[in-house]
């Protein structure tokens, strides 16, 4: 209420000193609005005063600042020439008010945009495309106190910190068309990689349709020519650079006009076959029937297992005490004089040129 005084007596003053004043009705619909606007906001504080926390009262301090800022805007106002253009601000809507639509306001910055508190870059004389200037880092401490007034707080609040730094002169940062971008960079990206997929296999099948031309004309070509008198000429004359030279020693091998010596071993090899085989024709057809003959690697072997059978025998046998006096070691000994004479009569058996033992 102290504020709404103060705002009452310099209205006072103002319509008893006209002459003083050519800018009087402009600073008069001022002092209107602001009165309206404090009535408002009392009324309303006076009406949700039993649903909210009390108000803390305004500090003399404040009130004197206030009043200071009416004091500045008032010198502006006496300093201003009779003539000098105004530039008005839209009418802006207050509460409980019927003559906002045709009032206007006195503007508190000149016109324009706010300068910008960041620093100035160099990177205007560069081609757009090479260098981008940095983002401005955002700080509250660009939002100047002077640029504002508390009427203009009230009147036009900042509803988000990019509102904030558009006052300060700093433009927020686009994530919007930023993610375009890169969307369209990955785009042209794969698009790139296709087309080079795309050119590499295209190569590739166009080498291998010339393979396949130059393989078709080859043969067309031999086809045209007809068959070669000596064919193994060809087939030397191609597989040539496969081969290692040949040597002195590797091509003088045998003497002009012999027999080589690999062809005489395999003379010999085949008689020694030959002969093996009609061996053997001539004892199957000497064997009777349900018999088969041992062969001489058979033979061998079981003259072999006979010789070890007869030593162990023989050893065992000395084993034995020279005077017999119990009945078992006389068992024991007839037994093994008895496995030697089998073992001999195996052995001249198996000692003949032909055997003849059970088939299966």
């Amino acid at each position: 209420m102290d504020l709404l005084a103060r705002i009452n007596a310099q209205n006072a003053e103002i319509e008893r000193s006209p002459a003083e004043l050519p800018g009087r009705p402009t600073v008069i619909r001022t002092q209107q609005a602001m009165g309206a606007y404090a009535d408002s906001r009392l009324s309303e504080q006076l009406q949700h005063s039993h649903l909210q926390p009390p108000v803390p009262s305004v500090t003399e301090e404040a009130l004197r600042a206030q009043e200071r800022e009416l004091d500045r805007q008032l010198q502006m106002e006496r300093s201003k020439p009779h003539n000098a253009p105004r530039t008005q601000k839209p009418p802006s809507t207050l509460a409980h008010n019927k003559e906002n639509h045709s009032r206007g306001s006195i503007p508190l910055m000149p016109g324009g945009r706010p300068p910008a508190t960041a620093t100035p870059s160099d990177a205007r004389s560069m081609v757009p495309s090479e260098r981008r200037r940095r983002p401005v880092h955002f700080s509250h401490l660009m939002v100047k106190e002077s640029a504002t007034s508390q009427m203009e707080e009230f009147m036009n609040p900042a509803t988000s910190i990019r509102d904030q730094m558009r006052r300060a002169g700093v433009e927020p940062k686009n994530h919007q068309r930023e993610q375009r971008e890169r969307i369209h960079e990955l785009a042209m990206q794969r698009k790139q990689e296709a087309q080079s997929a795309a050119a590499r296999e295209d190569e590739k099948k166009r080498k291998e349709q010339a393979l396949r031309e130059r393989s078709r004309m080859m043969h067309q070509t031999a086809q045209a020519q007809g068959p070669s008198a000596y064919p193994e000429v060809s087939e030397r004359v191609v597989s040539a650079g496969r081969r290692a030279p040949k040597t002195q020693e590797e091509s003088t091998r045998h003497a002009p006009g012999a027999v080589p010596e690999y062809l005489r071993r395999r003379k010999e090899q085949w008689a020694a076959e030959a002969e093996a085989e009609a061996k053997k024709a001539a004892a199957e057809a000497e064997c009777p029937p349900g018999l088969r003959l041992v062969g001489p690697e058979e033979k061998e072997r079981i003259l072999q297992t006979l010789a070890e059978e007869k030593a162990k025998s023989t050893l065992e046998l000395q084993s034995l005490p020279f005077v017999v006096k119990t009945k078992a070691t006389q068992l024991r000994k007839d037994q093994l004089e008895q496995r030697l004479q089998q073992i001999d009569q195996a052995t001249a058996e198996y000692l003949k040129e032909k055997v003849f033992v059970p088939a299966g």
